[in-house]
């Protein structure tokens, strides 16, 4: 019985070779000598020197199964194991398959079916008008499984989710910053109409509203017909509802029609946010013919408050102490109290009779303006249908002067 040992490195498909005698095959191994069977691929089947043996005859390859048989002179035959795909060109079986991550169905060992894992939770989301993704969250095999959305999102960069914090990069970091505004609209107010904010094609900036301030703090804004006027300056008063419990106030011009132009000074106090107040209080209406105001118009340029109008003082005023216009429909006697340096009186007298002005205890001068002299009287006399212009210079001393005083 021949004795061997033999390792076989195939790496090509044997199928219609035969191998015959190369050297020490039908022959007898000596020793340590060894054998190489033909060249496979340009690597020989080596048999390693080993032990005395009978010589080999010869081998065949079976194409149906993959082996290799090697015979001998003495009648024994040596086997390989299946040989092919050893060069990656042969078949053979696959035995089993797993499921890997994100998969089910496994694992298959002669037929079945690997599917899909439906791994994610996110239903779906319909794209409308005023519907915005905020953010998307995946999973480790890249299934959307969470969106975010804002629903109406009014540009206000607060109001959305897990939102970088601004403000915090150096100067360095921000150059070149630009946003073209070039007759593009930027936010616009749901449901109200015509109150988009953006830029014309010069570059200046147009809305129904440009407000200055966030709510709460009194605003102040320029606006256009929102109720309270047709063109205005507002203070805590948009729409003429204030967002702040305090004061109000508002500046008018009547730019909605072509006559009679004014502008309205207005002012109200304790006005309640959130509170629609109406049209507030006007305390001053500048027009073509002139200015009217609600009270009194002070001078404190010498440090005590006085009135700069001509009051209007009716008939049954008889003491002379207040600036303005008296006027007298009855002739009866008037008299001079504590004036204040400056004061101007004038005093019309409407009567048939004259009226006469005493000088009383506490002017302690009176002087004629006509009488071009220096005389203290006790009193003058204003004639009838007569005007005169009462001056005091000092709180003790007056001047008239008239054209028809005496």
């Amino acid at each position: 019985m021949a004795k061997f040992n033999l390792t076989a490195t195939v790496n090509t498909s044997l199928a219609g070779t035969t191998l015959t005698g190369a050297e020490g095959l039908g022959t007898t191994l000596s020793g340590q000598q060894g054998f190489t069977v033909g060249v496979l691929n340009g690597v020989g089947a080596t048999g390693p020197q080993g032990p005395r043996g009978a010589g080999f005859t010869g081998g065949s390859y079976d194409s149906s199964n993959g082996t290799v048989t090697f015979t001998s002179d003495d009648g024994l035959e040596f086997s390989t194991g299946d040989l092919r795909g050893a060069d990656g060109t042969g078949s053979g079986t696959v035995t089993s398959v797993e499921a890997g991550g994100g998969l089910t169905g496994g694992p298959v060992t002669s037929s079945g079916t690997i599917s899909h894992a439906d791994t994610s939770t996110q239903a779906n989301i319909t794209a409308t008008a005023n519907t915005y993704v905020d953010g998307l969250t995946f999973d480790t095999y890249g299934h959307v499984t969470g969106v975010t959305t804002v629903a109406g999102f009014d540009g206000d960069y607060n109001s959305l989710t897990s939102r970088p914090t601004l403000g915090t990069a150096a100067a360095a970091d921000v150059e070149d910053f630009d946003i073209d505004l070039d007759d593009t609209t930027i936010f616009s107010s749901a449901g109200v109409a015509n109150r988009a904010v953006r830029t014309d094609a010069g570059g200046k900036v147009v809305g129904h509203i440009v407000q200055a301030g966030a709510d709460g703090v009194g605003v102040a804004a320029l606006t256009y017909n929102d109720g309270g006027g047709s063109c205005n300056l507002t203070f805590n008063h948009v729409d003429q509802t204030p967002d702040f419990t305090g004061n109000a106030g508002r500046i008018t011009v009547n730019t909605d029609v072509t006559t009679n132009p004014y502008m309205l000074f207005m002012l109200e106090d304790n006005v309640t946010a959130g509170v629609n107040t109406g049209t507030i209080g006007t305390y001053m209406r500048v027009y073509q013919q002139g200015i009217d105001v609600t009270g009194a118009i002070t001078d404190t340029s010498t440090g005590a408050e006085r009135d700069v109008r001509l009051p209007y003082h009716a008939a049954g005023v008889t003491t002379l102490t207040e600036p303005g216009v008296y006027y007298r429909s009855n002739n009866n006697a008037l008299t001079f109290g504590a004036v204040a340096a400056g004061t101007v009186m004038t005093i019309y007298n409407n009567t048939a009779n004259n009226i006469t002005l005493n000088r009383g205890s506490t002017v302690t001068v009176l002087r004629k303006g006509n009488a071009n002299n220096n005389t203290n009287n006790a009193s003058a006399t204003l004639g009838p249908r007569s005007t005169t212009t009462v001056t005091a210079f000092q709180d003790n001393w007056v001047v008239v002067t008239g054209t028809d005083v005496s």
